[in-house]
C-alpha cells in the first residue's frame, strides 16, 4: 500500500510533467501563430492556468483583483497588440455618435440646471476590453490598460460627451485611475466623490462605470452579446449594494432604469444585480448606480455603441426624475 507521502510526490510528478507538456503543445502553437493570434493566445493559455489555480480560492463575480494581482506576475507589459508603451493621457478627442437619439414624446424637454448634475467615475479605471485590428490596446495586464483611450475611461468620455452636446446636462467626469492598488479602488474613488460633492453640491446623479470580468467560455461570450438594427454591441447590468442606508432608494432608481432602458432598448438591459452584503459607494447618493457595460470579452467597439444607448437612456431617466420634481 501507497503511503500519503509517497502519493502526493506521485501526484506532484505528474502535476510537473503534464504542466512542461501543455508548455511544450503550446509553444508550438505559438511558433505557427503571427501577430494579433500570439497574443491571444499567450492570454488564454496562462488566464487558464491561473484560473484553474485560483478559483477555489476567489469569487469571480467580485471582478477579476487575481487577473490583475496574479498575471502581471506572468505577462508584465509586454501584452500589447499594434502599440509597445503605456498610455495614460485622457482621451478628449469628440466621440461622433452612431445611434439615434431616442424620442420620448411623453418628456418635454425642460431647461437643464447650468450647474453639475451628473457624476461620472470608474472605480475599476483600467478595466479593457479584447482588442481588436480597429482598436489595439496595450495591457499592463490581463484585459486591464492605463491607456485612457480604451480603457473605461474612453467609455465614461462617450457618455459625458452626449449628455453635454445632445441632452445640456452638464456633467462632471472624474478621469482618475482608482485601481493602481485594486484593494483600494473602492477607497480611493470614495475619496474622488467626496471631493466633487462637497465642491459640486449640485450634483445628484452618480454612476461609477465598470465592464464585468468572466472566464473565457461559449457561454460566457454569449452572456452580453446583443445586435441592435445593424450594429453589434453589448448588453449592460445594473449592480446595486445593498448594505447602506440608501440601498432601497438606489434599488427604486435603478428598477427605473432598467424600465426605461427596456422601453428604449429592448434586450439591453440584463436583470438588476443585488449584493447584500456591498455598498459600491452608492451610499453617497439616492441616485447612485453601478453599471457594468459588457464584459473582458467584448470588444471596445461593441462597449462604446452599448455607451451610448446607456447615456441616453441616463438622459431620458434625468429629464423624467427632473420633471417630477418641478
Amino acid at each position: 500500500m501507497i503511503s500519503a507521502s509517497k502519493k502526493n510526490i506521485i501526484i506532484t510528478i505528474i502535476f510537473i510533467i503534464s504542466f512542461f507538456l501543455i508548455q511544450i503543445i503550446f509553444v508550438q502553437g505559438y511558433k505557427n501563430a503571427t501577430g494579433e493570434q500570439k497574443n491571444k493566445l499567450l492570454l488564454n493559455f496562462y488566464t487558464r492556468i491561473i484560473n484553474k489555480s485560483a478559483a477555489v480560492y476567489t469569487d469571480v463575480e467580485d471582478d477579476e483583483n487575481y487577473y490583475s494581482e496574479i498575471t502581471q506576475i506572468f505577462i508584465g507589459n509586454v501584452l500589447s497588440i499594434g502599440k509597445n508603451s503605456n498610455s495614460s493621457s485622457a482621451n478628449n478627442s469628440v466621440y461622433t455618435p452612431v445611434t439615434s437619439k431616442p424620442l420620448n414624446t411623453a418628456i418635454k424637454k425642460i431647461d437643464m440646471p447650468d450647474k453639475p448634475l451628473v457624476l461620472i467615475y470608474e472605480t475599476h479605471t483600467t478595466e479593457s476590453y479584447t482588442a481588436t485590428e480597429t482598436t489595439p490596446v496595450v495591457y499592463s495586464s490581463y484585459a486591464r490598460s492605463k491607456d485612457a483611450k480604451t480603457n473605461m475611461n474612453a467609455i465614461g468620455d462617450i457618455v459625458c460627451q452626449i449628455l453635454e452636446k445632445d441632452y445640456g446636462i452638464k456633467t462632471i467626469h472624474d478621469t482618475k485611475i482608482h485601481d493602481l492598488s485594486y484593494n483600494d479602488s473602492y477607497n480611493d474613488s470614495l475619496e474622488s466623490i467626496n471631493k466633487y460633492l462637497k465642491d459640486n453640491p449640485s450634483i445628484q446623479y452618480i454612476f461609477d462605470l465598470h465592464r464585468d470580468g468572466l472566464n473565457d467560455t461559449e457561454s460566457a461570450r454569449n452572456k452580453y452579446k446583443i445586435k441592435i438594427g445593424n450594429l453589434e454591441s453589448t448588453k449592460i447590468m445594473i449592480v446595486v449594494g445593498m448594505n447602506h442606508e440608501n440601498s432601497n432608494k438606489n434599488a427604486q432608481f435603478a428598477e427605473t432604469f432598467k424600465s426605461t432602458m427596456d422601453k428604449l432598448y429592448p434586450g439591453v438591459m440584463l436583470p438588476i444585480k443585488y449584493r447584500q452584503t456591498a455598498r459600491f459607494n452608492q451610499f453617497t447618493c439616492p441616485n447612485a448606480l453601478l453599471f457594468e457595460i459588457g464584459s473582458n470579452l467584448s470588444t471596445f467597439e461593441e462597449a462604446r455603441i452599448s455607451a451610448e444607448y446607456l447615456a441616453r437612456t441616463m438622459a431620458e431617466v434625468i429629464y423624467a426624475d427632473m420633471k417630477n420634481k418641478n
